[in-house]
């Protein structure tokens, strides 16, 4: 049984009004999994609380449980990753970490790895300048470790090797199919190998061997393209802030 009051690290991933003065939010945490929670007198220009709970801030909190929802008495910030927040150029991809941490996680589903990967995510995402490769490996990786890891080896219907020059991915076969398996499948598009290299470098547990290869403009969009596929696929629906990002960024530059 939860106590009364308890405290948790967490990152907001969005909020909105409550009342007259306060804020609901949506946040998750390494303890919980993803939660709601009540700030009242965060809209209030005097709010001790709500600079700390901003959107993408790593936050302890200090809880007091409710009958329906919780209540934050308490805030501090650990991180504030304020380029992540602030900087035009990143804040589109903050965003997408943002949507899929709210989309992919159940209320109530700790998971220790996301928690881990998300956290360093926002690190990377801050400290880089090239935040297309933290947030690619971050939506690979999340995939993974909530299920849904993509075949990226084999034909993922009938096992056998793909030749490169007919590779298919295949949304409801999960992953890559050879061209006789890509027969009357809706879901199944052609791909480059090197869309596949690419996934599979950021489908590794290391970081650092997907940061250091270089991945050209049109490659990008092409693996971009691919992950936006899946999620739709996945979550039924198109990822808002995926979408945005080809706004924002025009078809050149992500």
């Amino acid at each position: 049984m939860q106590e009364r009051v308890y405290k948790t690290q967490a990152i907001v991933l969005r909020r909105f009004d409550f009342g007259e003065t306060g804020r609901q939010l949506i946040a998750f945490t390494p303890d919980f999994g993803k939660i709601s929670l009540i700030a009242k007198g965060t809209k209030k220009p005097t709010s001790k609380l709500a600079g700390h709970l901003e959107p993408l801030t790593l936050t302890q909190l200090v809880v007091a449980s409710g009958r329906n929802i919780d209540t934050v008495t308490q805030a501090q910030t650990i991180k504030s990753f304020a380029n992540v927040r602030s900087d035009s150029r990143v804040i589109p991809f903050g965003l997408i970490v943002a949507e899929l941490l709210d989309r992919m996680i159940a209320e109530g589903e700790p998971n220790r790895e996301i928690w881990a990967l998300a956290v360093d995510t926002l690190e990377r995402l801050n400290n880089t300048n090239d935040p297309w490769k933290p947030v690619t490996y971050f939506q690979v990786r999340l995939l993974i470790l909530a299920g849904y890891q993509p075949e990226l080896k084999v034909c993922s219907r009938c096992g056998q090797d793909v030749a490169p020059e007919s590779v298919y991915f295949s949304l409801s076969a999960g992953g890559m199919v050879c061209r006789e398996c890509s027969k009357g499948d809706p879901t199944a598009v052609v791909v480059s190998p090197n869309v596949i290299k690419a996934l599979r470098l950021a489908s590794l547990p290391s970081y650092e061997v997907f940061e250091k290869v270089r991945i050209p403009q049109d490659l990008r969009l092409d693996v971009e393209a691919i992950i936006r596929r899946i999620y739709a696929h996945i979550l039924e629906s198109d990822i808002r802030s995926i979408a945005m990002l080809r706004t924002f960024y025009g078809t050149d530059e992500i």
